[in-house]
């Protein structure tokens, strides 16, 4: 049975209620919290208690919930963590979620605040060259979009650019809902992240209704020539993926011969737009600032990370890719600490930090 709307929104309803109670228990922080706005966006800062001499570095988070659900309250014991570890300011995004606009909305609300605070850097002293910017699954997708804004678009040439990106289980594209992992892992009924959980989320995101959901799932929204083109060859070919993770259920494409010709001529500029899906941009990724990608194989997101490492790769830019053979979907996240911590998510916690810490000292 295929999620709808209304029940999807109520599954995300309870999920972000009951993430926003258990935030709640981590109690109070040292840190110096404060609900702005930048550019008339929503954020939360947190900032060291004391004024430093020196200018400090910042990490801008984007939190996930498939662009529909979850929040800055959600994400407040992983936010709240990494400022206070690392002793750095954080500043998380309180987007609009596609219950209240939908694309570009969340994007555009992104853009505009790390553009503003990229030209405001001083009045928080933060160092305008240490500045990193990163997401989970949804928020990947916005933080892998703000950094091509950022660095490849002309209209913010004059702005500061980003140390580096982090994208963690990132959603990258809406062509392939067929590609090893989402057939491997799709269908599990268990913690696991659902294929038809990931599609309700694109489509919500896209359309605000489920009427789309069955016929993007199957590959039926793309025509026969935007499956042969050579975008999506070079982009999405699953020769891009290791062996190693083409294992069973997993069946090579047969054929590309089939698909909704006249829904792909209204979708398409969408569905190729890489401020909606950052993997499809039609051209190079040269320039993209440093990158750390972490994936993990029981994700039906996993080869969303895997296509980009190759894209970026490609394009000549320095790609750390952390991939965790134990790993399920945004561990690091949210199995690091509290009730639902693992050994593998607090593994990939402590590798994240530590790539954000040494590369904020150089």
């Amino acid at each position: 049975m295929r999620l709808n709307v209304v029940s999807y929104r109520i599954a995300g309803l309870f999920g972000q209620n009951l993430f926003d109670v258990l935030a709640k228990r981590y109690g109070p922080s040292d840190r110096k919290i404060t609900n702005t706005q930048f550019d008339g966006v929503p954020v939360r800062i947190y900032e060291p208690p004391k004024t430093a001499d020196s200018q400090q570095p910042a990490v801008f988070y984007m939190h996930g919930g498939g662009f529909r659900c979850l929040s800055v309250d959600t994400l407040h014991p992983f936010t709240d963590d990494l400022a206070t570890k690392l002793d750095i300011v954080v500043i998380s995004i309180d987007y609009r979620l596609s219950t209240e606009a939908l694309f570009p909305a969340a994007i555009d609300d992104c853009t505009k605040a790390v553009v503003w605070f990229l030209n405001h850097t001083k009045d928080y002293n933060v160092d305008s060259t240490k500045v990193i910017i990163m997401g989970e699954s949804a928020g990947g997708n916005l933080a892998a979009g703000v950094t091509q804004r950022i660095t490849l678009d002309p209209m913010y040439q004059h702005v500061p650019k980003l140390r580096a990106h982090i994208l963690i289980c990132p959603m990258l594209q809406a062509m392939d809902f067929n590609t090893p992992a989402y057939q491997q892992y799709g269908e599990y009924e268990t913690a696991l992240l659902q294929k038809e959980v990931v599609v309700a989320s694109w489509v919500e995101y896209l359309t605000g209704s489920a009427q789309l959901q069955e016929v993007f799932a199957t590959n039926m929204h793309t025509s026969p020539a935007a499956k042969k083109s050579d975008l999506f060859q070079k982009v999405l070919s699953h020769d891009n993926i290791p062996e190693r993770f083409k294992i069973p259920p997993y069946v090579a494409p047969s054929s590309t011969d089939f698909g909704d010709e006249d829904l792909y001529e209204t979708l398409k500029t969408q569905l190729l737009d890489p401020s909606f899906a950052p993997l499809m941009r039609d051209g190079s990724l040269k320039g993209i600032p440093e990158a750390y990608i972490v994936t993990c194989t029981y994700d039906v997101l996993r080869d969303d990370g895997i296509f980009y490492v190759k894209r970026l790769e490609a394009a000549g830019v320095k790609v750390t890719w952390v991939h965790n053979d134990d790993g399920i979907h945004a561990m690091s996240i949210y199995s690091a600490t509290g009730p639902f911590a693992v050994k593998a998510g607090v593994r990939s916690r402590q590798k994240l930090f530590a790539f954000i810490e040494n590369t904020l000292k150089t």
